[in-house]
């Protein structure tokens, strides 16, 4: 539960900054860079932060990317924080020469880790589970739902497809019942959205998942 419900991602990410210390990896000072230029823009309205170079600039030098290709995918598959990178890497290396060892630190690590993400997030460690993407996340609360054959599940065609899959497994194997809801292109006006669910719903519908 969040505790402060007007957080937003520019003051998340200042204070991950400050209390989980993500800026002691970073080379250059990349994100004090970012979280300076942002300071630089907190007064500006959206449409001219969208249209201030210097500032996208430095969002820009953040990330690593192939200057060869134009990315335009960036919904699951996107250019990876330089920051994050440089993490991953430390880790690496930290993990191959160490062996064992490290197993037995890094694990202590990201308890304490979680303790700290959830004192950022407002809420209990209990309540919390790093995950190690967004499909796992997913996945974790579909197959863990109490469900018994007949029980309809109400989705739409527009979810992601490997949580639609998830479904689909539970649907082959248990005998649930997946009602796929077929939406208009994008943007679907909410109340045709509504619209479309209230339809599919009926007195054996046990969970909305949208």
């Amino acid at each position: 539960m969040w505790t402060k419900p007007d957080l937003n991602r520019r003051e998340f990410l200042q204070g991950c900054a400050a209390g989980v210390g993500l800026l002691a990896g970073a080379r250059d000072g990349v994100l004090e860079r970012i979280l300076a230029a942002g300071r630089d823009t907190a007064g500006l309205s959206p449409d001219e932060v969208a249209t201030d170079e210097d500032f996208w600039f430095e969002v820009q030098q953040a990330f690593t990317e192939d200057r060869n290709f134009i990315n335009l995918n960036n919904g699951t598959v996107q250019n990876g924080l330089r920051i994050v990178q440089e993490a991953v890497r430390r880790h690496s290396e930290y993990t191959g020469n160490a062996a064992w060892h490290s197993m037995a630190i890094l694990g202590k690590e990201i308890e304490s880790c979680r303790r700290r993400l959830a004192s950022h997030l407002g809420c209990d460690p209990e309540e919390l589970v790093i995950c190690r993407g967004g499909t796992e996340a997913g996945q974790i609360p579909i197959l863990g739902l109490e469900l018994k054959r007949g029980d309809e599940v109400v989705i739409t065609n527009q979810d992601y497809p490997r949580l639609l899959g998830t479904w689909r497994q539970r649907e082959k194997r248990e005998g649930i019942v997946l009602k796929i809801v077929p939406l208009p292109a994008p943007p679907v006006p909410l109340d045709e959205f509504y619209t479309l669910l209230e339809r599919q719903v009926t007195p054996r519908t046990k969970l909305i998942h949208v």
